[in-house]
């Protein structure tokens, strides 16, 4: 859902992108109490600020550069006390309320009932978290290693279950000496454990390194994750043999959207593909001409 600056009020803000910021706090501080008072910290910044927001960027992306101030001062003051409320006036009082009851809500469900058209995903120009992840033989993947090499392209994909998935990194493999000759590594990401990546890259072909994202961690914190509609479960697990949990409860039914992202040598975003419609994948055209 796009917002348009000037538009909007402070309610559908927090109702909108809470779940994008809290990740991401999370992500970085590693903290649920600290992140949870750095999203709320956020928005009273907000509020203070929303009469002199031009509009040049999007409320997201004004929202995460905000945030993104604040784990750093996190960082430089290293103190773990969130913002008082002592000093502030009435109004400012019943906004706090206003987040904090709306952040409750979201904490407990927006992670995990999210469906893909109201995930956004990272975008270009932010940083991109570091992380690691087991490959196919059980070795370690370390993004910020492998930066000090190059440029790293990372595909979100689904499983070996999706056709579609198979199809896209086959293609890319076909084609994987004309992204490496410059200089760039390819990594491919899914929550299928090291036993399906060995399926996968026996399907695709992949010489590239294919990662497991354990608990969704990686998928997490580039916000590409979403739940399945109970229909598409039933398609995905009795046709394709996906094998994913029915249950509410269960994060294992969870699936990362299918985007691509160019990440340059010092960690920034500098190209993404992102389209909640899974059939609709980057092409070896479209990351070759993005290549930094």
């Amino acid at each position: 859902m796009k917002l348009e600056a000037k538009t909007i009020d402070l309610s559908q803000l927090v109702e909108t992108y809470t779940s994008d910021l809290y990740a991401w706090a999370l992500y970085k501080v590693s903290d649920v109490e600290l992140a949870k008072d750095l999203v709320q910290d956020t928005f009273l910044a907000a509020a203070e600020k929303w009469a002199a927001f031009q509009g040049n960027s999007t409320p997201k992306t004004w929202l995460f550069s905000i945030l993104n101030y604040k784990i750093i001062d996190v960082y430089r003051s290293m103190l773990n006390q969130p913002t008082g409320l002592t000093k502030m006036d009435i109004g400012m009082k019943t906004l706090v309320l206003l987040i904090t009851m709306t952040l409750f809500t979201f904490w407990g469900h927006a992670q995990t009932t999210r469906r893909a058209n109201e995930v956004m995903g990272l975008e270009t120009g932010m940083k991109a978290p570091l992380f690691e992840a087991v490959d196919v033989d059980n070795k370690l993947f370390e993004l910020s290693e492998a930066l000090e090499s190059g440029p790293v392209v990372i595909i979100f994909y689904r499983g070996s279950w999706c056709p579609v998935c198979n199809r896209h990194l086959a293609t890319i493999q076909d084609s994987l000496k004309l992204i490496t000759d410059r200089g760039v590594s390819v990594v491919a990401i899914s929550p299928e454990k090291p036993e399906l990546l060995e399926k996968m890259a026996d399907k695709t072909g992949a010489k590239f390194s294919l990662l497991y994202d354990k608990g969704y961690e990686i998928a997490n914190a580039y916000d590409v994750t979403f739940m399945p509609k109970k229909a598409e479960l039933l398609i995905y697990n009795t046709m394709l043999g996906a094998k994913l949990k029915a249950s509410p409860l269960e994060d294992t039914r969870q699936l990362p959207i299918p985007a691509t992202y160019i990440i340059d040598k010092d960690g920034t975003i500098v190209w993404r593909q992102f389209d909640p419609d899974y059939k609709k994948r980057s092409s070896i055209r479209e990351i070759i001409d993005n290549l930094p």
